[in-house]
């Protein structure tokens, strides 16, 4: 369970790190949008109207801000919930590498589903579903199930 824990505190952690860039990018980005404003002679008031009919934009400077936020948090959602289901198995049970039926699969993916049963140290060894290890990376949608 710390395992578990101390991978998903890893996870949290890299996300803050990327909204800490992320922010200080739409920051530096707004700042330099009303420094441009005022200098073509924009009073603070009208620089302020078209900020906020831009605030639902996707090509203003809150768009792309949004936009990585969104992608940062469905990433860490991504990671946490195959951590934690990766987290249940016996060490020496055999699984399988299972394909979600809905998704679309890599390479890496297809290939570690076609191996026989191994255990979970092992493919923790090789990588998990959705611990960036495939091509598909944090957006796997694969599983690892208990070897019938």
């Amino acid at each position: 369970m710390a395992k578990t824990a101390n991978k998903i505190q890893t996870s949290f952690s890299v996300w803050q790190n990327k909204f800490e860039a992320a922010y200080d990018k739409f920051t530096a980005d707004l700042e330099g949008r009303v420094l441009t404003l005022r200098s073509q002679g924009l009073s603070d008031a009208v620089i302020m109207g078209i900020l906020e009919r831009t605030l639902t934009d996707e090509v203003g400077v809150f768009g792309p801000f949004v936009g990585d936020i969104e992608k940062y948090t469905d990433d860490l959602s991504s990671v946490i919930a195959q951590t934690a289901s990766n987290s249940e198995f016996d060490p020496e049970e055999l699984l399988d590498w299972v394909l979600d039926p809905t998704a679309e699969h890599c390479d890496g993916c297809l290939e570690r589903a076609s191996r026989p049963p191994m255990t979970f140290v092992e493919h923790e060894t090789e990588g998990l579903p959705g611990s960036a290890d495939t091509e598909c990376a944090e957006y796997c949608k694969c599983t690892l199930e208990v070897a019938e």
